[in-house]
């Protein structure tokens, strides 16, 4: 038995890791996707029933001048609910990964890697280096990989290397079950779909998504088992809700002042009210001349109804504040 050996962990959290082979100049890495179901991209129902699977190469970055060749099993679905397309054309689709994008033949810390060699030598110089870990590379690729990583960089964030997520719901099977979908708010795409809501179920999934302490911020609704397992997953992030959740409570009040008021009024006058809840709901300064009379002659009567919607106002005007100190 060797003894001139060390264990490290590969860093993908999304991956189980099913083999190793480590030859003079390479190291193998066979890997597969810890979760063995994929949302269907046509109905967003879940699915495991595998349509086929492939082998697929992808470098990644070199360790100890080795070149690391990892081989992705890649897995695609079926759908099985009958009302989507998928199914009814029998279109496969393919299960989707936060280390790489669906075409990319290197991992997104690779090509990092190659960014901050490219910031410090030449093309060429970059070529050489990765030759002497025996991982092929053209002049070309460099170049690309700089340019657009570059250009991320200066937009303010890192590819593949999240700082940030979106956490939210959505129902599924007619509403009887619910699953979490997890983004990207930056690049606004999904990095992960999963059955399931309750904390724990959460908590192991951005493990395996994410390493530990690398998210910073989380938007979310408010749900509050998505903020206490957002912090058990990653102790000291902040918690954001997002505009869109907190708009349909100021609306949802809104509504209820209506209904109370429309309630306590005639039957023609509840009508009239009524009538109202459309231009209630739209931002004033949406609302043309004729719609902005007719409802400042009608509140003008139902002080109670005025002041809610002026509040709805005000909560709008402070959304579109771009100085904290004025928010404040």
């Amino acid at each position: 038995m060797r003894e001139d050996v060390i264990t490290i962990t590969l860093g993908l959290p999304e991956f189980r890791v099913l083999k190793v082979k480590e030859s003079c100049h390479l190291i193998e890495v066979w890997v597969e996707k810890i979760t063995t179901f994929e949302a269907c991209p046509g109905c967003g129902y879940f699915s495991n029933q595998e349509y086929d699977e492939r082998w697929d190469d992808i470098w990644d970055q070199p360790v100890w001048d080795k070149g690391v060749l990892i081989w992705v099993r890649k897995r695609r679905f079926s759908c099985m609910h009958l009302l989507c397309s998928y199914y009814q054309q029998n279109k496969p689709f393919a299960q989707l990964y936060g280390s790489f994008g669906p075409n990319d033949r290197r991992t997104y810390r690779f090509d990092r890697y190659i960014y901050r060699l490219a910031k410090q030598m030449a093309h060429t110089d970059v070529v050489k280096e990765l030759a002497v870990c025996h991982t092929p590379l053209s002049d070309n690729t460099v170049g690309r990989i700089y340019h657009r990583l570059g250009q991320e960089e200066l937009a303010g964030y890192e590819p593949g290397r999240l700082a940030a997520i979106g956490i939210d719901e959505y129902s599924v099977w007619r509403g009887h079950r619910y699953a979490t979908i997890i983004t990207d708010p930056v690049r606004q795409r999904i990095i992960e779909t999963f059955l399931g809501r309750d904390k724990e179920t959460v908590v192991a999934h951005l493990r395996a998504l994410f390493p530990p302490k690398s998210i910073k911020l989380a938007v979310m609704d408010m749900h509050g088992g998505y903020e206490n397992a957002v912090l058990t997953a990653f102790p000291g992030a902040k918690i954001i809700i997002d505009k869109f959740h907190v708009v349909a409570v100021v609306m949802d009040a809104l509504d209820a002042t209506r209904k109370r008021v429309q309630r306590e009024r005639t039957k023609t006058q509840g009508r009239r009210i009524f009538k109202l809840r459309k231009l209630l709901r739209k931002a004033r300064q949406d609302l043309d001349d004729d719609g902005q009379a007719h409802l400042a002659t009608i509140l003008a009567q139902e002080p109670d109804l005025q002041t809610a919607y002026q509040f709805k106002e005000d909560f709008r005007d402070w959304y579109r504040l771009t100085i904290p100190e004025q928010a404040k």
